[in-house]
């Protein structure tokens, strides 16, 4: 299962978001040739998808959040 088969939207909508995430970040053009957005690591909890890009730094624990298609 990937962070596509449980975030509401299509997955043009839904890779924008990881994007834009993950550049809040931090994330620069290396991180995502090196990343595949579909290996994203993420924990489903309470109609949320809290996705944790890992970009190298301090900020590698951290997360954001797109809504979930399911409850």
């Amino acid at each position: 299962m990937t962070v596509y088969d449980v975030t509401q939207g299509s997955q043009a909508s839904i890779k924008k978001k990881l994007i834009k995430g993950a550049k809040k970040f931090g994330a620069g053009n290396v991180y995502f040739k090196s990343t595949n957005l579909k290996k994203m690591n993420f924990v489903l909890k309470k109609g949320k998808v809290y996705v944790y890009p890992q970009v190298y730094g301090y900020n590698m624990d951290k997360y954001f959040t797109i809504p979930s298609r399911y409850k």
